[in-house]
């Protein structure tokens, strides 16, 4: 509800781009630690996994059509930041690989700081009821 919130203040600015891929983001995350719940509750590490793994496929294939294309002149503009740190040679490539990099950065940045104020909500609010 709050990343669906979050897109519509985005869209009504006119940042319908960027608020779409925020989205997809959000929601992506959201889908990977869903389907590991399905999996197991605990493994913190399957959460961040499944969690990074389809954050990075949906944001992947989002890029590749956004850059390749809809707006393929972007590639010439990522061409000249991206020569000196090439991995792959492929500026398409070389942004996609930066991209999940990134995305799986993001993931540990969003979910751990979250799994650790849960856990200290939880205990307290536990101890609360048991006082």
């Amino acid at each position: 509800a709050v990343a669906t919130i979050h897109f519509l203040g985005l869209a009504i600015t006119g940042a319908v781009i960027g608020g779409s891929m925020k989205y997809l983001a959000v929601v992506s995350t959201i889908v990977g630690l869903l389907i590991a719940s399905k999996i197991s509750k605990k493994a913190i590490k399957l959460h961040l996994t499944l969690a990074a793994l389809v954050r990075v496929v949906v944001m992947s294939i989002a890029n590749y059509i956004l850059v390749a294309l809809l707006f393929p002149q972007y590639l010439s503009f990522s061409e000249k930041y991206l020569k000196n740190v090439s991995i792959s040679g492929n500026v398409l490539l070389d942004m996609l690989i930066y991209v999940a990099i990134f995305n799986i950065i993001h993931v540990f940045y969003s979910i751990i700081p979250a799994i650790i104020i849960i856990k200290y909500i939880t205990k307290h609010v536990k101890e609360k009821i048991e006082s």
